[in-house]
């Protein structure tokens, strides 16, 4: 056996001891999970890399007034960490479509792959990605790597894993709610990752609460009123047109805060300033609820669902 095979056969049953102690998955399987071939060594995570690919520095949105938000060339660091979360649980369609907008934009006429980890409970409340509506918003899903993770803990790790692996444009994982396991000190070592790596990670919660963590920026996402369909308008129908969000910067590290209304161009596969509805829009209905109801409280007798 060659020297080489030797030491990367001995590495990888280092990995899995550490691994089986530490209570993790298996490396070597997240690591065919992922792309890479089993036994790959991951990249130095001093700073540098082995490739030579220029990775973007800033992750720019096209409409001046949200990139003057941030300091030098305007526009999201790249290498950072960047939380992106919905009010509620029913707005998550609004919140995965607003990032594969933002993905596509940087992504999608590159190579590298964009890893999406969703966690059991997000697939749970929220649903999956839908491939012709990521294409449509000019994400290639065949350039995308999902990993359904059985749990909050399992997400995690394949996110860090993620963030090790050369290749990838941006790494994506996401949550339902308040997760537990992502708290400060995750976050700090996702953040740190990100900077080593010069790739970005989003958090995406869907029907959470903000959250403490170590994210650079951190975003309210809710559905905003499409602006009318222009070739519909010429036939005489009054019917929605491109998608549009309602975005609030809550945190800024990198400068100040604001709130924008903008609509994303699928012909263009740009973002652009919306303007509000020229006339009311039906409000939402008020009998429903933000988030599903604790166990109990749908019954007449709510300590019946507990237990004694």
């Amino acid at each position: 056996m060659h020297p080489d095979s030797a030491r990367a056969e001995r590495i990888a049953d280092l990995r899995r001891q550490i691994a089986g102690l530490e209570g993790r998955p298996d490396p070597i399987l997240a690591g065919r999970i992922i792309g890479e071939p089993a036994g790959t060594p991951t990249p130095p995570r001093n700073g540098t890399r082995e490739d030579t690919r220029a990775a973007p520095r800033r992750l720019a949105f096209g409409i001046a007034e949200i990139d003057a938000a941030f300091s030098g060339e305007g526009g999201l660091a790249a290498g950072a960490l960047h939380h992106l979360r919905t009010a509620e649980t029913r707005g998550a369609g609004a919140g995965a479509g607003f990032l594969a907008a933002l993905l596509a934009r940087h992504a999608g006429a590159g190579s590298d792959a964009v890893l999406w980890v969703a966690a059991r409970e997000a697939r749970a409340e929220a649903g999956g990605l839908y491939a012709p509506g990521l294409k449509a918003f000019g994400l290639d899903p065949a350039r995308l790597l999902l990993v359904a993770a059985r749990g909050e803990a399992d997400a995690l790790w394949a996110i860090e894993e993620g963030l090790a692996c050369r290749g990838l444009a941006g790494v994506v994982g996401e949550f339902q709610g308040l997760p537990k396991h992502i708290d400060l000190t995750a976050t700090r070592r996702l953040a740190l990752r990100a900077r080593e790596g010069g790739r970005p990670v989003f958090l995406l919660t869907h029907g959470g609460p903000p959250m403490v963590t170590a994210a650079a920026t951190r975003w309210l996402v809710a559905p905003g009123p499409s602006p009318p369909d222009p070739e519909l308008a010429e036939a005489g129908f009054d019917a929605p047109g491109d998608p549009a969000w309602s975005l609030a910067l809550e945190k800024n590290r990198d400068g100040r805060t604001g709130r924008w209304l903008i609509a994303w161009s699928r012909h263009d596969h740009a973002f652009r300033l919306a303007e509000p509805p020229a006339r009311p829009v039906a409000a939402a209905p008020a009998d429903r609820q933000a988030r599903p109801p604790a166990p109990g409280d749908g019954l007449a007798h709510p300590s019946l669902g507990r237990a004694s």
